[in-house]
């Protein structure tokens, strides 16, 4: 009998400090919260990433993800990353013109550009009228790239276009107007008229539409054969419009920065013929006041491991320094006019 009495007072006194424990622990205050950081005032822009020691941050801008200009951009910076002091990062920023206006603007040291907005951008004419001379120099002439149209199975030519939902204006590049509209003039079309045209941020809106049937013909920029037009292949079999020479002559002689760009017969499925189509000729710029060594040092990274590039993308094996150095469209950087003048591609 003692013992039971026993065990239920200890039951009890344990019940009783659980209790108590709990309570207390109820009742006592939080810990502080860490004092939030304190915040910047104005329209401040939030500062860049910082470098590892040692290392300079380089912020390349390029065209959308997939596409030709991206895969080689990405890995020029994983070759100037493994051999070089350069940390460098890639960022999409939407096409030639958004590039370099973000180079303008300090969001960007260097990036992807093409021959026509790198030129209107350097003389401040064209669509770049109104902001004026850009703040640019050339690093490199990459390759020679294209615009495309592609159609629908059953598309075969531009006047085919007519009354059919078409694509290829671009909000963040406004060449790729120029570029469609010139096309649909040379057939005596009225781009804003004659088709409905549906504008797009990023390539990735076309192929898609263009895999869905959303849209009946699509341009699409890039290297031939690239990456882009044999994924599309692989859904559907499109059609290359062929513009025929005639045309393309006309057209290259409307905009200089054009140049007819024939398509050999069998590139693609459905190709059985040679095409012809425009093509103009990508191009690697950067800031005017982006320092000599850094220049340097990306060019001759990047040149001095071409096998490695060979990989990023069919188009990247046709890249050369005798390419890169031939016929600038603008000034060269210092830093890149070193390079090309020790490896003996300028005199």
């Amino acid at each position: 009998m003692k013992t039971k009495w026993v065990w239920a007072i200890v039951v009890f006194v344990l019940a009783g400090l659980l209790v108590a424990s709990s309570v207390l622990a109820g009742c006592a205050a939080p810990a502080p919260a860490p004092a939030p950081a304190p915040q910047p005032t104005g329209a401040a822009k939030p500062e860049p990433p910082k470098p590892a020691a040692g290392k300079t941050m380089i912020r390349w801008g390029t065209s959308s993800v997939g596409s030709t200009g991206y895969n080689v951009s990405a890995k020029m910076t994983d070759i100037v990353n493994r051999y070089t002091n350069i940390e460098a990062s890639i960022t999409p920023v939407g096409g030639a013109e958004a590039t370099v206006r973000a180079i303008n603007r300090g969001e960007r040291d260097l990036g992807f550009g093409n021959t026509h907005a790198v030129y209107d951008g350097y003389n401040g004419v064209g669509t770049f009228a109104k902001e004026g001379k850009q703040p640019i120099l050339l690093v490199a002439m990459v390759y020679t790239s294209t615009m495309t149209f592609l159609g629908q199975p059953g598309i075969t030519s531009v006047p085919e276009f007519k009354g059919k939902t078409v694509s290829y204006r671009r909000a963040p590049s406004p060449l790729f107007t120029v570029f469609g509209d010139v096309v649909l003039k040379a057939y005596g079309m009225d781009p804003d008229k004659d088709v409905k045209n549906v504008t797009t941020l990023e390539l990735r809106e076309i192929t898609d539409a263009m895999k869905t049937g959303s849209i009946d013909a699509g341009m699409i920029p890039g290297a031939i054969p690239g990456t882009t037009i044999p994924e599309l292949f692989e859904a559907k079999p499109f059609n290359i419009i062929d513009l025929g020479k005639d045309k393309a002559d006309a057209i290259a002689k409307q905009s200089p920065f054009m140049m007819p760009y024939l398509i050999k017969a069998n590139t693609f499925k459905t190709l059985t013929k040679d095409a012809y189509t425009m093509g103009f000729v990508n191009v690697l710029c950067s800031k005017a006041d982006l320092p000599e060594n850094v220049v340097y040092e990306i060019t001759k990274a990047v040149f001095s491991h071409l096998d490695e590039l060979a990989g990023a993308d069919p188009v990247a094996k046709r890249i050369t320094a005798e390419f890169a150095a031939k016929d600038p469209v603008i000034p060269f950087h210092p830093g890149a006019l070193k390079y090309y003048k020790e490896a003996g591609v300028i005199k």
